[in-house]
């Protein structure tokens, strides 16, 4: 008979591995999610034909990090949503590729990826890519050039908070738009008599954060998921689970 050691190496081996084929090019149904999820807790706690054993912790809680008390499971609903922003960010990132030329004139011929519609009778696959888009989008993280791309207060552009935007309110007869408005550009150093007129202390120390370059060179987008601002299904998964985590938080907070 397995141990629960063994059967954990055997749920992330396996069971993890069977849908990630149809889950990197579809929404899977949520009852094929919730039958994932049954089967291997029932694996896991061992059910001995019809008997099912006492599962003594929560299913969230087996799918969160060793580090903060789980087993690291993957979430099905979860893992089918990273799989389908890798699909995406090969759109967004690999433009000159065969499939990307191709996608485009049958989906976005007039447009960018990030701004394509749903458009009429779409296929399943073209929803599916969507709903990884906005994954992707979730993730994407301004890196400060010269700041004339960025939007203060809509843009993803601050790595410590976790949805990469500003906190706080916008001051009221505020006018300024462009991260660039912020910036000394003699010096090469943040405006700290704006930063301490527009935001709150959270604000400023997380912009304070953001090194600017000597040399500056033009804003461009990352991955904001992992440190090195590469992209991987791992750090989207992660993503994910941290945003699924805050939402649980807030719910129970509020309640």
């Amino acid at each position: 008979m397995l141990s629960k050691a063994g059967r954990e190496v055997l749920i992330k081996s396996v069971a993890s591995t069977i849908s990630s084929y149809a889950g990197s090019h579809f929404i899977l149904p949520a009852s094929h999610h919730e039958t994932t999820r049954k089967a291997t807790t029932n694996f896991f706690y061992g059910q001995e034909d019809e008997r099912k054993k006492l599962h003594w912790i929560s299913w969230t809680r087996l799918c969160r990090s060793k580090e903060k008390g789980g087993l690291g499971f993957r979430e099905p609903t979860l893992h089918n949503r990273a799989l389908l922003a890798k699909v995406a960010w090969r759109l967004f990132e690999q433009l000159d590729s065969l499939w990307a030329k191709f996608m485009k004139a049958i989906y976005f011929p007039n447009r960018q990826f990030l701004d394509a519609s749903l458009g009429h009778n779409p296929s399943w696959a073209w929803r599916s890519i969507l709903e990884g888009r906005k994954v992707v989008e979730s993730g994407l993280l301004w890196s400060i050039g010269n700041g004339n791309k960025v939007n203060i207060w809509s843009s993803n552009w601050i790595p410590s908070h976790h949805n990469f935007k500003i906190q706080g309110q916008r001051p009221s007869r505020c006018h300024l738009e462009k991260v660039e408005d912020l910036i000394d550009h003699g010096n090469r150093v943040w405006n700290m008599d704006l930063l301490n007129q527009l935001f709150s202390e959270e604000d400023r120390e997380a912009i304070k954060k953001i090194h600017l370059s000597v040399n500056p060179s033009e804003d461009y987008v990352c991955w904001g998921g992992a440190r090195n601002g590469l992209f991987s299904i791992k750090t989207v998964y992660h993503l994910l689970s941290n945003q699924r985590d805050r939402q649980l938080s807030s719910r129970v907070a509020s309640s």
